[in-house]
């Protein structure tokens, strides 16, 4: 099983939320399929309630995401909801301000959260319980290979974990870095806007996550390469709510515990739920995430090297500064 949280790709999708956590799959369900989330979009999210929330939830947010909750990107926007009638401190509203866009109003704030992602042209994604209080994060981030020669796709299989597939690939993105250790090869691209993604596979395919691991160490033997990569679309809807508690995210979910003082209420959160597309092509890489956390009622040239990634693979997205932007998991195209 492999898992999700961070910006920068990786092929195959994997967010990994902070280094004591970085295995590829320990975000993501335990089943054998495409995967991805965005770990910013989480830690945006999240970040949004911080400075309502308790010593004791700050202290669990911070340790398991390395969150250190400054103003998100500019490709991230944050929306935070709370209801009109609940009493505010002046210093958490400006604080809760400097970091997104504070809305009071009455709830449920489904139909208003529902019209905010629109407005920005971002994932929508529903929750049936009506919500009464919520941070939102919202994330568009695209760049372009820094390099490519690929015109157009080829087709060429795909040896999935399930199935060979004739798919598209993009051929000849160079300008990328290759380093291979026993039963393990992984490569750096480079993207036009200073970020990276990174890739691992592994032979046998069930060392991909111990490859995962080792994706973003020094590379001991770096030579350049040109690779051939399977053009991919992946959207996924996860709740994250059980594995933010299995790596200890547990006060904010907890009402004895009051995590969150500075909003006058006991209430916590009921769920951490997440949408996310993620593209890889010969353009480059994109990646759309919405995530909601919420407390709702009841629920909720010549080159030397030439490598083909026609087998299961792990994606990791960074930005130019080196958030995590999406981990993805590719078994089968």
């Amino acid at each position: 099983m492999r898992s999700p949280l961070v910006p920068i790709i990786v092929a195959c999708l994997i967010l990994s939320m902070s280094a004591d956590i970085a295995n590829a799959g320990a975000w993501l369900p335990a089943v054998d399929r495409n995967s991805v989330i965005s770990p910013l979009g989480i830690e945006a999210s999240l970040c949004g309630l911080q400075p309502a929330m308790s010593r004791e939830a700050t202290s669990e947010v911070m340790a398991v995401l390395s969150a250190k909750c400054t103003a998100p990107p500019s490709y991230v926007s944050t929306s935070i909801w709370i209801p009109e009638y609940w009493s505010l401190s002046p210093q958490v509203a400006i604080s809760i301000s400097d970091y997104g866009q504070l809305e009071r109003g009455a709830e449920p704030f489904n139909d208003s959260i529902g019209r905010w992602l629109a407005n920005l042209g971002a994932l929508p994604l529903s929750n049936g319980n009506p919500i009464v209080f919520a941070s939102v994060s919202a994330l568009k981030y695209s760049a372009r290979w820094e390099f490519s020669n690929a015109g157009r796709a080829y087709p060429g299989p795909f040896h999935g974990l399930h199935r060979t597939r004739t798919v598209p690939f993009a051929t000849n993105i160079r300008f990328a870095t290759l380093d291979e250790f026993p039963e393990c090869q992984r490569v750096a691209i480079d993207l036009a806007d200073g970020g990276k993604v990174f890739l691992t596979s592994a032979i046998p395919t069930d060392r991909l996550e111990r490859c995962f691991e080792e994706a973003q160490k020094p590379y001991s033997k770096a030579s350049s390469a040109a690779v051939s990569l399977p053009e991919v679309l992946l959207q996924s809807t996860t709740s994250l709510r059980g594995v933010l508690q299995e790596h200890g995210v547990r006060t904010i979910f907890r009402a004895s515990s009051d995590p969150f003082p500075g909003l006058r209420s006991d209430q916590p959160l009921s769920d951490v739920d997440q949408s996310v597309r993620f593209r890889l092509d010969r353009n480059g890489v994109g990646v759309e995430a919405t995530t909601v956390t919420d407390y709702a009622l009841t629920g909720g040239g010549i080159v030397p090297h030439r490598i083909v990634f026609d087998k299961p693979f792990d994606v990791r997205v960074l930005d130019s500064i080196g958030n995590d932007v999406a981990d993805a998991t590719i078994d089968d195209v």
